[in-house]
């Protein structure tokens, strides 16, 4: 069984995927801009209201900025938020000795190179191959 690091990914802690985070501001930045001409059809109504007005103004100002800002903002999922799994051993795991092994011998014959016979080069394509003998 291969160790893993401490620093291995979980997948808890995985951000969302492109079309998933721009589904989501769009959405947002589309109830915000909804909000927003609330507040612009509201004035006509509310006109008699001197703070509501300015209540209205205030928000169909500032609404468009705010919207940018919470629309851009990063998605704040946190390390912390999903601890990782705990690493335990099996239950019926049983220690294994350490192998204790000295140096290996591989017998066999050692064969030299025959220079009358060249190693295999590659070619070109459309080149004779090479004569027996090694020649040019």
């Amino acid at each position: 069984m291969a160790h893993r690091d401490d620093d291995t990914p979980v997948i808890t802690q995985a951000s969302r995927g492109r079309s998933v985070d721009a589904s989501r501001r769009q959405r947002n930045y589309l109830i915000m801009m909804g909000i927003r001409v609330l507040c612009f059809v509201g004035l006509w109504p509310a006109r008699s209201n001197p703070v509501l007005v300015v209540v209205l103004l205030l928000g169909a100002v500032l609404l468009p900025y705010l919207a940018v800002l919470l629309v851009n903002a990063k998605d704040q999922r946190s390390v912390e938020s999903t601890p990782p799994p705990e690493r335990t051993a099996p239950a019926d795991a049983e220690p294994r000795p350490a192998v204790e092994q000295g140096p290996v011998t591989i017998e066999g014959e050692v064969v030299e190179d025959d220079p009358s016979r060249p190693a295999l080069e590659p070619r070109r394509p459309g080149t004779p191959p090479p004569r027996p003998g090694g020649g040019p």
